[in-house]
Order: C-alpha cells, then sequence, then structure tokens
C-alpha cells in the first residue's frame, strides 16, 4: 500500500523500517501518552513492526509507515488496526517532527483511504487529553467527537469517523 501526499509517502511496513522505529519509540518524550509511558526496547519495537506487516496481511490495513518524500526519514507512523469494538485509528512520530503538519497531513490521507478505497466503518481515534497535539489532529480532521473516556490510564476522549467526507 502506497499513499502520496505533497511532502509525505505513506507505506506499508518493511521489516527493514525495524532501526528507524526503535529509535522513535525508545525516546520517553514519544512514548509519554502511550501505555504506562516507557520508551520501548528495540525488541518491542520490532515486534510491533512485525505485528503492523502481520495485521495487513490479515486484515488488508495496518499502521503504516510515514516517509519524509524530501529525506526518505521514517518520521513515524499513521494508520489502522482492527480491535474488538471497531477499527482504531492512530499514530506516532518521532519528537523532532512535531509541529511541522505531517501528522495531520498523514491523518486526513490515510482516513480517506479507510472511508473510501477500503470502505471500512467504525474508525475511531481515541487520546489522552494531555495530549493536545493529538486531540488537535483529530479535529483537524473532522473527526466527530463521541464521548470523554478514559485512554491509556488517563483522562481521555473518543472521536469516531464522520458519517461523510
Amino acid at each position: 500500500m502506497v499513499i502520496e501526499t505533497d511532502r509525505l509517502t505513506i507505506r506499508s511496513f518493511r521489516e527493514s523500517d525495524i532501526p528507524a522505529y526503535a529509535a522513535i519509540v525508545a525516546d520517553p518524550e514519544v512514548m509519554k501518552f502511550h501505555g504506562d509511558g516507557s520508551p520501548l526496547s528495540y525488541e518491542q519495537a520490532a515486534a510491533g513492526v512485525t505485528g503492523y506487516i502481520r495485521s495487513e496481511a490479515r486484515d488488508g490495513f495496518s499502521r503504516y509507515a510515514v516517509i519524509l518524500r524530501e529525506t526518505g526519514e521514517l518520521l513515524g507512523f499513521c494508520g489502522l488496526l482492527r480491535v474488538d469494538d471497531g477499527i482504531d485509528f492512530g499514530w506516532r512520530y518521532a519528537s523532532h517532527a512535531w509541529g511541522n503538519g505531517y501528522a495531520t497531513e498523514a491523518a486526513a490521507a490515510v482516513l480517506d483511504h479507510g472511508m473510501n478505497t477500503l470502505q471500512l466503518s467504525g474508525i475511531f481515534a481515541g487520546s489522552a487529553l494531555e495530549n493536545i497535539g493529538s486531540v488537535r489532529v483529530i479535529q483537524k480532521i473532522g473527526m466527530e467527537f463521541v464521548t470523554f473516556d478514559e485512554h491509556g490510564g488517563r483522562k481521555g476522549v473518543l472521536y469516531r469517523q464522520p458519517s461523510s467526507t
């Protein structure tokens, strides 16, 4: 799978992405709103990437590698995962990539792909309230607010895919 935007290539993960992804998720700043907030080990990062590859083979979609077209650098991921109650939409980026609009650019493209190409429904996105950047991305791409909830043991918000794009 490949999606091109003005600045990004969004594509299926490859095993060769593991070292770059491991460096991203080893950063405590990147991981502070995910799980228990601890950085991931190389082995955990490798398991994540191989899991994303398996998810795409099984479901036809997954988390996708987000690459800066200008340099070829892996910035992080954006994508969809099938979970018990629907399809989780999420992203994670290297901290040096924050504030450049990459997350919004990728999220809009992936949401469009999920809804219009893959014809998926039941897409939702959640975030800790403290993670202001992610909440803003969710809002900018037009997802609809559902409720306040718990996200990773923190006060959070839940949004769902809009009824149309």
